[in-house]
């Protein structure tokens, strides 16, 4: 994706947004996405923690009352995003963002491998 398709993505999904009375914290907040990307630890590298990625669907939003803290991103490396973490052992990190089709998407990450463990290891030493 190229940067002003990006940018042309959020611009549509923040005047979207506005149309409905939300502002774009609010609009990724509450969106239900249907499709999205789940990211897994692979291996530890020189260059730090590589993830495996693949599409996902999404159907299951059961996590999302198991919260512990969420918050907003408006420069997150995906563009805006909106993020949680679930209590179930702090297992998983949710980032809600603007996909270049201006859909919103849901990226699922693992933290409670120990693979992520041992690269938290390695940058606190």
């Amino acid at each position: 994706m190229r940067i002003h398709e990006g940018r042309q993505a959020i611009r549509a999904c923040m005047t979207a947004a506005a149309r409905n009375g939300k502002s774009l914290m609010e609009a990724l907040r509450d969106a239900r996405p249907t499709s999205g990307l789940g990211s897994k630890p692979k291996a530890i590298t020189d260059g730090g923690l590589t993830y495996e990625v693949c599409e996902s669907e999404i159907t299951d939003y059961s996590w999302i009352s198991a919260v512990i803290d969420e918050g907003f991103d408006p420069n997150g490396p995906l563009g805006p995003t909106y993020w949680r973490i679930t209590k179930a052992t702090k297992s998983h990190y949710y980032s809600t963002f603007i996909g270049p089709d201006g859909e919103f998407r849901l990226l699922i990450t693992e933290l409670g491998s120990p693979l992520v463990q041992q690269a938290w290891k390695r940058i606190a030493n």
